[in-house]
């Protein structure tokens, strides 16, 4: 289920679209370069994706054992014999018994990384609470067709186009055609505001309306900049994004 889900967090979560000053063709150039950080050793990424496995010991015998096996050559103390050498998109971290999301981007502050987990966990309860997280739908949802979602979010990102249509009803959005990645994210924000506590919404619910409106902090970044695309207004957007951080504000586009 959190494969199924952190296939689209690039298109609320993305936050680096600029590389060496200029724009690049991912508005998330941080996973556009996430598959490549281990060419040497292929198995601590594998497809970024997780595979489909249902228990610990399969978990450890079909991703761990391998990858440990695969990186034993270069760690002759066995110091990298560890869970987190694992480098997918979402790990299990069986000592904290907890999952760990690693497609995600840092934001402009903590108030929206916070509200972005805030609804990443919103959704992963409704998946885990309704029919659609059964086992007998897992095996429908392969490496290979998540695949073609994640690289389209890393992409556009919130403008992503999503044409799987079993997908898209999976999170509840109905129709026969496709939906943007933002038009999916509308919908799962529209039904957390409905049934989250209401001290929840209050919270997050400021953030949650920028990234319907606006989009995701790479989607603001450009838009900030595309008017000028200049090295000077770069610098300005990004002492704006650091004054974000230090006063624990938002960053909105003009």
């Amino acid at each position: 289920m959190c494969a199924r889900l952190a296939r689209r967090l690039p298109a609320v979560g993305s936050a680096a679209p600029v590389m060496r000053s200029h724009k690049g063709i991912h508005l998330d150039a941080r996973m556009s370069m996430y598959p490549t950080t281990s060419k040497r050793i292929p198995s601590i990424t594998g497809s970024v994706i997780p595979e489909l496995v249902y228990s610990e010991q399969e978990y450890r015998d079909r991703i761990l054992r391998p990858m440990y096996a695969d990186v034993a050559p270069f760690d002759p103390e066995g110091i990298l014999q560890r869970e987190w050498l694992n480098a997918r998109g979402a790990i299990a971290r069986f000592e904290r018994r907890a999952i760990e999301i690693r497609v995600i981007d840092v934001q402009e502050c903590p108030a929206a990384d916070l509200a972005i987990l805030a609804a990443i966990v919103g959704v992963l309860k409704r998946l885990v609470g309704s029919n659609s997280g059964d086992a007998g739908g897992r095996s429908r949802w392969e490496v290979e067709r998540l695949s073609k979602i994640l690289a389209a979010t890393t992409r556009d990102a919130d403008q992503a186009v999503i044409d799987d249509v079993e997908y898209l009803h999976l999170f509840g959005l109905t129709g026969d055609g496709p939906r943007t990645a933002g038009d999916l994210w509308r919908h799962l924000i529209a039904e957390l505001r409905r049934t989250a506590p209401a001290e929840e919404v209050a919270e997050f619910d400021e953030a949650w309306t920028l990234l319907v409106e606006q989009g995701p902090l790479a989607r603001r970044i450009l838009r900030a900049w595309d008017a000028h695309r200049s090295h000077v207004r770069l610098v300005e957007i990004y002492r704006a994004l650091g004054d974000c951080l230090a006063e624990g504000r938002l960053f909105r586009a003009p």
